[in-house]
Formats: C-alpha cells, structure tokens, sequence
C-alpha cells in the first residue's frame, strides 16, 4: 500500500515504531490524520500543532517518510514522474474522444496526418481501474504538445474522457475544443469550469473543411502564415475564441432545424441540404445550384442558403466577380416549363459571393435528403468529399443531379460517347474516398440520378425531382407517425388499453 493511501491506523502503527509519545500520538487519532495529510505537514506544524518538541524525533519521522517514498518509487512503477519531466514535441498531437465518436475522430486524424502532425489516442485496452487506464495513456499524452477535445453529448459525461481532461490538465498541456454539439449545460460542471477559457473551434456553424483549416491554424501558425496570406491568416485565428464565449452565443441563437423538434414543424420536416462544389467552378454551373435553390425554395423546401440582391448594377458591373445576365435562346426555352416555378433566367446577375449557407454541414444530420450537385470538379473538393463522409455516418438519403456531364472533361473519355456515368464516375473518384462511401454514392447514383444539364433537362426534370422528394419526405414522415403510435411494452396503460 503506498503512503498516501494509509488509513488513520496505519499512521498509527507507523508513528509509534518511530517513537512518537502518546500525548502526539492522540492529537494524530483526533485529527484523523491519514497518509496524503501525512504528506502535506511541515516540521513547523508537527512542533506547533500536534505538539512534538523534541527535534529528534521529528527528523526521525521525516526521514522514515522520506524513506518510504524512495522504496515506493523503487518498487512500484512511478509513471508520472517521468511523464511530468517530459518535453512535448512539436507536431505531436493527442486527441481526447469517447469511443462511440470514433468516424468523426477518424476524419480529424486523417486530416492532421496529412498535414505532417503525428496523431495519439488513448490505448484500445483501458484497464481494471482508472489508475491502469491514466497509466496506459499517460505517458503518450506527456510526449504530445498539444490536446485536441472533440466535445459531444456521449463526450461530455465520459468517464474516460474526464479522466484524460484532468490528466491533460495535470501536465499543463494546452486543450483546443472541436466544437461539435450544444451539450455546455449538459457538461460535468467541472469539466466546463476546466475548459471555459481554453480555444475552441466552432465545427457546427462552418463546414468540415473550413474548421479543420481554422484547427491547422492554431496548431501550427507558422507553417500557415508562410503559405497563405496576412488578412487571411489572421481572420483564422479570429475565429478561435473560447469555449465559454462559443457555447454562450450558440445558446441565444435561434433553435436550428433539429430532430429532437417536433416533427409535425414543416421547416423541420422540408429540411433538404444541397452539396456542392463552391470553388473553381464556372458561373454556369454556380447559376444551376442557385436556379435549383430557388426551385426548392418556392416549393416550400428548406435549403439553408441565402442570395441576397443588395448590389446595386454599377457596382456589379465594376466588381471583378461580375457575372453576365443569363439569356437563354427563345428556341431553347418553353415559356410554359421555364417559368412555372416562378423562376426568371434574365433578370438573375447574383455573383458566386452572393450565394451565403445559412446551414452548415453539422446540419446534415439534421436533414431529410441531401442534394448532390455533381459536376466533374466535385470530386476535387475536399469539403464536398466531407460532407458525403457525413451523409454516410448519419444515414441520410440523398439525390443525385448531373449539372455537367463527367466525361467531357477527362481525356481519355472524350471521344468515347457510350461511357454510362458510372464508369465516368470512377476516373474522377479520389483514392482516399472511403470505400464505404464510395459504394454508397454508387448505390444512389444508379437509383436516384437526375440528369438537369441544359435548360430543356432541367424543366423537364425538375417536377421529377420534386416528386421524388415529396415521395422521400412523405415515406419519412409515414416512418415517424408509424413510431409515434407503436405501443411500449414497457408501458401498462398503453398495452392495458390494447387488450
């Protein structure tokens, strides 16, 4: 038994092999001193309080004390002295997580390890108690610089993960919270007091990729700063702020579209996420997903995106990002289809800056349908790649349009006309897709695609792809009210009424 755990009888029998007198030795069994208060008592307070006037015998005692620390650190492994003299080493990264988080603590890790950061976790056998499990981690969290916190409801009340916080905080390591879930008042008070002050990135209201960039930013601030510019650079860390400030403003935000609502809330139910390649993309393609936004929009569909028109025309036209009137052929255009869902081709001149996401991709897991916009550079994007991982984890049903054909942009398929798009799919597909994922886009390709590549595809097949809607939402909701009348064998009145 180590000292600092001896009971009250324990120091009893210690005290007196020492040869302590029995008028200290009561003072000792009224104060109920066991060995961690032991620890904590200098010579003055031996001599002041618990009245030890020979000087001997004090030093005795603090010197069998002293003894017995050095045959402890001697016969049992004493870890976290050697833990605690050891340096943090740049690059090295140490990611606290509960275990039912694993795919979104995957995604971060990739992403680090791709950036150069070797990664740490804690070991897959945790132990008998929670000595063997800080043990186990201990030392690997003691050779890392910083620690990475992903915060969700399984998280927040972890036993685990509160063990490696206050370990983490024993080592004086800095902790940067990923932002994942409004939990602040679901949070052990002690973990909120521990973290109130420390950074934290805000992974709800920015896309995955926007927030692990924000994350390489605070990690690693000079590697960064020589690649991308100032403004840049700066703007990045102005959006780290701490825990405590994030968790406040989230909460005096308007409630999102969320699945604990009530489900009868039609812009709950209407939620349908569109994904899309926001870059490198030409202005045709960006007016497709904005003309399919408003599409979804006047069919009482919930998108989360914005196109304010606050610019005036002049200063359109002076803008870099100008975009030209679209002005379709008279031929090509059947005023019947082209207008029926309120929607004017030449009267739109919003640019690429105009189109804002009021819902990020922490909202897919919020959503109905996700919309993929497929078009050959989608691939290329590695936030829109994110965003598919996301809508494999949480299960979503999604709907593929074809906003430009594939196979005109690869070389090899340029002059083979036959090629059915999944074998056009595949030449753009990045290797680090995850097979899951992968099959999963494959599957919904086959099923659900949706080919708006012209203006004549896109008014014929926009009614098509509402219906299909309307159908996914209304087999959803035929689910929901299905699981809201099913009968609770755990309840008694339920199934007395049954019967």
């Amino acid at each position: 038994k180590q000292l600092c755990s001896w009971t009250a009888k324990d120091i009893q029998s210690f005290i007196t092999r020492v040869g302590v007198q029995q008028s200290s030795r009561d003072i000792f069994v009224e104060k109920q001193i066991d060995g961690y208060l032991l620890l904590a008592c200098t010579e003055n307070e031996l001599k002041d309080y618990f009245q030890m006037n020979n000087r001997k015998i004090r030093q005795i005692l603090i010197e069998n004390v002293i003894q017995t620390i050095h045959r402890e650190r001697q016969t049992i492994p004493q870890w976290h002295y050697e833990a605690k003299k050891t340096k943090g080493k740049t690059d090295y990264v140490y990611i606290i997580y509960d275990p039912e988080d694993h795919s979104i603590a995957n995604d971060v890790s990739n992403f680090l390890k791709d950036k150069k950061f070797r990664v740490f976790t804690h070991n897959t056998r945790y132990g008998k108690n929670k000595y063997e499990f800080v043990a186990l981690n201990g030392p690997v969290m003691a050779r890392t610089k910083d620690v990475i916190f992903l915060l969700t409801a399984k998280s927040c009340r972890s036993t685990f993960t509160f063990h490696e916080l206050t370990l983490a905080e024993w080592f004086e390591k800095p902790i940067v919270t990923i932002y994942l879930e409004h939990v602040w008042t679901n949070m052990r008070s002690s973990i909120r007091a521990l973290l109130a002050d420390y950074p934290s990135v805000d992974f709800i209201h920015q896309s995955m990729h926007e927030s692990l960039t924000i994350l390489h930013a605070y990690l690693r601030p000079q590697m960064l700063s020589s690649e991308e510019p100032d403004d840049y650079v700066q703007k990045l860390k102005q959006t780290i702020r701490p825990l405590a400030s994030i968790a406040t403003y989230n909460s005096n935000l308007k409630p999102k579209p969320s699945c604990s609502t009530n489900e009868n809330d039609s812009a709950n139910h209407r939620f349908v996420y569109l994904s899309y390649s926001k870059t490198s993309e030409k202005w045709n393609v960006i007016h497709a997903v904005e003309r399919l936004m408003f599409v979804l929009e006047a069919n009482h569909f919930h998108t989360g995106i914005t196109t304010p028109n606050t610019i005036s025309n002049t200063d359109r036209e002076s803008d870099l990002l100008h975009l030209p009137k679209i002005l379709s052929k008279p031929s090509s255009v059947n005023p019947n289809d082209s207008y029926i869902h309120g929607f004017n081709p030449s009267s739109v001149t919003t640019t690429t800056a105009d189109i804002r996401r009021v819902m990020g991709p922490g909202d897919i897991r919020h959503c109905r349908v996700m919309i993929v916009c497929l078009t050959p550079k989608y691939f290329r994007n590695e936030h829109c790649l994110n965003e598919l991982r996301l809508c494999e984890i949480y299960q979503k049903p999604i709907l593929v349009v074809l906003l430009r054909h594939m196979k005109y942009y690869h070389a090899n398929n340029i002059s083979n006309t036959n090629v059915n798009l999944d074998e056009q799919i595949n030449t753009f597909i990045p290797s680090k897709l995850p097979m899951t994922t992968l099959n999963f886009l494959r599957k919904n390709i086959r099923s659900s695609c949706i080919d708006l590549t012209t203006n004549e595809l896109f008014s014929r097949n926009v009614p098509i792809l509402l219906r299909r809607l309307e159908a996914m939402l209304g087999k959803h909701r035929n689910q929901v009210d299905g699981t809201s009348h099913s009968v609770n064998p755990n309840n008694f009145s339920q199934a007395s009424e049954v019967f």
